[in-house]
């Protein structure tokens, strides 16, 4: 009988035997098909980042280089030998062959997975890019392994903004061939239900766009455009919540019919005012101010108000 230090032999641990190995049919499986389609559509951007990575091995070796250089200049040159070192850019530099590197390929992946998942680095996205059958099916057809998470920022740190420029285009370009919606046209629907087309909540959805147009008119300088010059937009737009508000109180009490015209008409009217100062002073007319122009007409109706005589002798 064979002597063992434990009591009882230890089984090995049973290994998966998988002869096919079955991808779930998951968000993140079609989003790295989605992935690998626009690779085919556009291999230019494979080359870009191999590109960049080129050239990110330049600049390491250059430091090491340089490196090398200052532990050299320890060391006095002789006499009668004037050493002369002239300055050498990182891109004169030729790559050798060296330790294999992460393809452009799978660079192109994890840049795409960072924007998915919304980064790499924090614990939940390190455990899916370890337990992910998706990414392991992946880099298992590509022959790959799953690089350290070091290693993947290092490369996606090396990928340029002309690079990740030309990947945004590119995708606008295969979204447009595929016929999918470029936002240049708007469809409303609405349903003939009466509960869900109350007049309340039409006044809201206008009152509402108007102020979303708006606050996005007074952010467009983040893209290199001039805001919405706002006058007394802000104004009519206070004054149409404030009419929403009397409408939601007006429904379903006495003479709410006519009442609710009433609003409307005041609401409708608003809101083509905004509409029409938007178009006027920020795209026919944009040096052209309409608060005077707007001071003006409210004196003149005041003055026809408390004062009909004069208005009659003009």
């Amino acid at each position: 009988m064979p002597a063992c230090a434990t009591r009882s032999i230890i089984d090995e641990y049973p290994t998966v035997g998988n002869l096919f190995l079955p991808v779930p049919d998951t968000d993140l499986s079609d989003f790295l098909a989605e992935v690998a389609e626009l690779s085919r559509f556009a291999p230019e951007l494979i080359m870009a980042i191999n590109n960049d990575l080129d050239a990110h091995a330049r600049e390491k070796k250059m430091l090491r280089l340089a490196d090398r250089r200052f532990y050299e200049s320890q060391t006095g040159d002789f006499p009668e030998i004037d050493v002369e070192s002239g300055a050498l850019q990182s891109s004169e530099l030729s790559l050798s062959v060296g330790r294999p590197r992460l393809p452009g390929e799978a660079v192109f992946m994890f840049l795409m997975l960072r924007g998915f998942l919304g980064s790499l680095s924090t614990k939940q996205s390190r455990w899916i890019l370890r337990e992910s059958m998706s990414v392991y099916a992946w880099l298992q057809s590509r022959g790959l392994q799953m690089p350290g998470i070091s290693t993947i920022l290092d490369n996606l740190n090396a990928v340029s903004h002309a690079t990740r420029k030309l990947i945004y285009d590119r995708q606008i370009a295969m979204l447009l061939g595929n016929g999918l919606d470029d936002f240049r046209k708007l469809t409303l629907d609405s349903t003939s239900v009466k509960a869900n087309s109350c007049w309340p909540t039409d006044a809201r959805i206008l009152t509402g766009l108007l102020g979303r147009v708006n606050r996005l008119g007074q952010q467009l300088s983040a893209f290199g455009l001039e805001n919405f010059r706002p006058g007394w937009v802000p104004h009519w737009l206070e004054e149409m919540d404030k009419l929403e508000f009397q409408i939601c109180l007006v429904a379903g009490k006495a003479n709410a019919k006519i009442k609710l015209k009433q609003h409307y008409r005041k609401l409708l009217r608003k809101g083509k005012s905004t509409l029409t100062a938007w178009v006027r002073f920020n795209f026919v007319e944009p040096h052209r101010s309409q608060k005077p122009e707007y001071r003006s007409q409210k004196r003149e109706r005041h003055l026809r108000q408390h004062n009909p005589q004069s208005s009659a002798r003009r």
